[in-house]
């Protein structure tokens, strides 16, 4: 009978799920039948054209998706290639200093500039051949005036040699009566005077020769000088104008340069002397590009410390020899030199310094005060009130294992004074002697000299860093101690303790503070409160005992558990209830369907709600939406 009995119970249980089975069914035919009446009243092929054509259209948009990719991926590639083009640009027009925008005014600039270089190359061609032709001239008449000096020596030769002549004539002529023995001596004593004579004036002749083209030589040097003298002089008045045009521009005051009453020549050397002394850049041409570079880079940070209230630019006008830099310091003064605008806001920040240090006074007066550290007293007590209640939660929850955490917290060891002045406040400021209340209050204004030091360059809000600085929980040390089995001695939870367990002994450890963490913070709030915690793809890489064990301590702490997985349903023995959604999409449907299960007493139940689908409409529906694409003439 105990076999029938149990056959018949088993029978009677596969009756039951083939009932169930047919209910399923007849509810499936009933939404079958549904969808079936909600269909057109129109015959098959009309319905087959209207499926076709949706088809086509489906795959038409899906055609023209890609292609709208494809072409927003270009897009984008261009609109790279542009800002990449208009970067080059804009540092190609920054190292050359030209504008960036009306470059058609720019571009006839430099055509006109082109043409002129072209008139200037063609000149200096016809000064090249002229040149050659003035150079080949002086040869000829060098060589010309060599020959004249050398015919005007035979002619001198000639005329020395006729007076010789006419000079033996009347010696002869006078001597007809004297003795021929004398005669013949003074004959030979006039000859040896004749040929020193002639060797004098050979010598004369070419000393002539020599001077003259020295002569000639000299005035070629002196032309040559006379023309590098006026060239000098044309590039000292240049120089000159630049000078005065760098003083009229208000650069001689930054410089601390000594500017001259009267402008002349030597002024304006005593004046370069003076910059040069001062002033130890390079003037070379890529030195200049690199300085202006830097100055343009600099001009740009000026403005991001300026902006937005302040503002600095190039005065970057036609008639003006020289970019002028001006600031915006105050817009009641307009825009102003740099050393100038420089004056008003150092006029500018010593009101607002005198305005905050008188606001600083107020507040350390606040802050050093008895009741400021009671407050902090108060604080104290509060976070070891929390974390004595966080260990009896960790006390109440050990893991399976029996193994449990509790947190210590104790002054920080880096700063001594740290643990003297918590150690004080736990007993009340009141009840303090002197000496500790000054301790105390000198530990507060050491951090708020800290905090001055690190807040003079203005980058924070000093409140902020005031803040930072007395915030009591800076000057605390958590850590971890951990204890293996109910019998097992406390020991810190380092790094080697830590590494030493699995991945999901790992996660249950360092949990528990934290659920335990929550529970008190939820109780703080209101006994009632509810204790959510969210957590995401909290699980991933544990096996299913961590899990289980997991949310068991959930389970524990009590806490309301809102968690997010791809495949993780929680459907463990130690979850009394889970209510489990999992989103699913129908092919050609729009939207998505929340397919509700609760887990409950080991046992997983689909709820049955209403599925995704068409219901028969009389109006055409709206433009928008996965069907937007629909002709309109469909």
């Amino acid at each position: 009978m105990t076999m029938k009995a149990t056959e018949l119970a088993d029978l009677d249980a596969q009756l039951g799920a083939l009932d169930q089975e047919l209910d399923r069914i007849a509810a499936d035919l009933t939404v079958l039948g549904n969808e079936e009446r909600a269909l057109p009243a129109e015959d098959e092929r009309g319905l087959g054209v209207a499926v076709a054509r949706l088809a086509e259209r489906a795959r038409r948009r899906i055609v023209c998706e890609h292609d709208l990719g494809e072409e927003e991926e270009r897009h984008g590639e261009n609109l790279a290639r542009r800002d990449t083009a208009w970067a080059r640009f804009a540092e190609y027009a920054g190292a050359h200093r030209f504008p960036l925008h009306d470059l058609d005014r720019h571009g006839e600039a430099l055509d006109a500039y082109r043409s002129r270089l072209e008139k200037l190359a063609t000149g200096l061609e016809v000064l090249a051949e002229r040149t050659r032709a003035v150079e080949t001239a002086e040869g000829v008449l060098a060589e010309r005036e060599r020959e004249l000096g050398a015919a005007d020596s035979e002619v001198t030769t000639l005329a020395g040699e006729l007076r010789q002549a006419k000079l033996r004539l009347g010696t002869a002529e006078a001597a007809l009566g004297a003795d021929h023995r004398e005669q013949l001596d003074r004959r030979e004593r006039l000859e040896t005077d004749v040929k020193q004579l002639d060797e004098q004036v050979k010598q004369l002749h070419g000393a002539l020769s020599d001077a003259r083209e020295a002569a000639i030589r000299a005035e070629v040097t002196l032309n040559g000088h006379e023309e590098r003298r006026a060239e000098a002089e044309q590039v000292r008045d240049d120089a000159m104008r630049a000078l005065w045009a760098a003083v009229d521009a208000g650069l001689a005051e930054p410089a601390e340069l000594p500017v001259p009453e009267r402008r002349n020549v030597q002024a304006a050397r005593e004046l370069t002397a003076a910059a040069r002394r001062e002033i130890t850049a390079s003037a070379e041409a890529a030195d200049e590009d690199r300085t202006w570079r830097r100055c343009f880079q600099d001009l740009q940070e000026l403005r991001q410390q300026l902006l937005p209230n302040r503002d600095a630019r190039v005065m970057d006008e036609e008639d003006e020899p020289i970019q002028r830099v001006a600031v915006l310091a105050d817009p009641a003064s307009g825009w102003q030199a740099p050393d100038h605008a420089a004056g008003a806001l150092t006029a500018r920040a010593r009101e607002q310094q005198h305005s905050y240090d008188a606001e600083q006074q107020r507040v350390l007066a606040t802050l050093l005060g008895s009741t400021f550290i009671e407050h902090l007293k108060d604080r104290l007590d509060y976070a070891a009130h929390t974390f004595a209640r966080i260990n009896d939660q960790l006390a109440k929850h050990p893991t399976q294992q029996g193994h449990a955490v509790r947190i210590l917290w104790r002054d920080d060891p880096s700063d001594p004074e740290a643990g003297a002045v918590v150690a004080a406040l736990g007993r009340g400021y009141s009840q303090l002697s002197a000496e500790r209340q000054d301790m105390v209050r000198s530990f507060l204004a050491r951090k708020i000299d800290e905090t001055r030091d690190e807040a003079a360059d203005g980058a924070t809000d000093w409140r902020e860093q005031l803040a930072q600085a007395l915030d009591y929980r800076r000057w605390l040390r958590l850590s971890l101690e951990y204890r293996p089995g109910p019998g097992g001695r406390w020991s810190p939870f380092d790094t080697a303790k830590h590494g030493a367990k699995s991945g999901g002994e790992k996660v249950v450890l360092l949990s528990q503070p934290l659920f335990a963490a929550a529970v008190v913070a939820y109780d703080a709030a209101a006994p009632a409160a509810p204790r959510w915690v969210w957590l995401d793809e909290a699980m991933t890489g544990m096996d299913a005992t961590i899990k289980a064990s997991f949310m068991g301590l959930t389970v524990e702490f009590e806490l309301d558990v809102m968690l997010t997985a791809h495949d993780e349903w929680c459907t463990y023995a130690t979850v009394p209830a889970v209510a489990v959604y999992d989103l699913a999409r129908e092919r050609h449907l729009p939207g998505v369907d929340a397919l509700p299960y609760l887990w409950c007493g080991s046992t997983m139940t689909r709820v049955d709600v209403d599925r995704l689908g068409f219901a028969p409409t009389t109006t055409r529906p709206p433009p928008e939406g996965l069907f937007a694409a629909a002709d309109d003439d469909a």
